[in-house]
């Protein structure tokens, strides 16, 4: 088996048993280049399916440069990505927390209708607006209630709504320093790690110049090493 073919069998694995996960990590360890993979596995292998994406530009535009580039040697492949991927908004990412929240939610209220084959859902970045908005108010009480209406009335409905209809949500995050952990955790971490769902880490080591990434639940916890590269990360086994 080569090592692409043993790296798509580990993340369709990964795919197979979790409907939640949050991608994270700190700008180019490959956390957009992570979600297009997992879409690409899903809609196509081991063949092409009638299933389809949705990638909601929450504040990152699409990343067309990046799946053209993940998928240069497969010019087929490619237009089939491109042909069975939605993006909302179709124009470009909502210009700030209130508009996304208003995007997310006609989307898990049914009032914005996806197609009914979607198999996978992306939200890419879904804490970019949310970080912004909190940064406006000092108080701990405004910011409590600003957490609480987010996931009250976006996260969840949108976890259920994604359950219901059997699609995987993944959902890409910036990083913050937790000082209390002494190190660069999810941004939100303490609300985000409690749903019931898969953690993944990207990390640099700019030390020895390496990635790892680390699979976490609240129970069970695995680190690769792992190879970024034009056609996408690789995930070396442990030795």
């Amino acid at each position: 088996m080569s090592k692409h073919d043993a790296n798509t069998k580990v993340l369709h694995n990964i795919l197979d048993h979790f409907s939640f996960i949050n991608i994270y990590g700190k700008a180019g360890t490959g956390k957009t280049t992570l979600a297009l993979q997992c879409i690409s596995i899903l809609l196509s292998y081991p063949e092409k399916t009638q299933n389809v994406s949705v990638w909601v530009q929450a504040s990152e535009s699409f990343p067309k440069k990046r799946l053209k580039s993940l998928y240069s040697y497969d010019q087929g492949l490619l237009a089939f990505l491109f042909h069975h991927i939605f993006i909302i908004p179709k124009t470009h990412p909502p210009f700030d927390y209130y508009e996304q929240n208003k995007i997310l939610a006609s989307i898990s209220d049914g009032a914005m209708r996806i197609p009914p084959k979607t198999r996978i859902l992306v939200i890419d970045n879904i804490s970019h607006h949310l970080r912004f908005e909190l940064s406006q108010f000092h108080l701990i009480n405004d910011k409590v209630a600003i957490l609480d209406d987010f996931f009250d009335s976006t996260i969840i409905p949108l976890i259920f709504f994604c359950e219901y209809n059997k699609i995987i949500l993944i959902l890409i995050h910036e990083v913050s320093y937790d000082p209390t952990q002494d190190k660069t955790v999810m941004f939100n971490d303490q609300l985000f790690s409690r749903l019931n769902g898969l953690n993944i880490a990207l990390q640099k080591d700019q030390f020895q110049k390496k990635y790892f990434i680390k699979f976490h639940t609240d129970t069970k916890s695995t680190s690769y090493e792992y190879l970024l590269r034009q056609k996408g990360i690789s995930i070396l086994p442990n030795p």
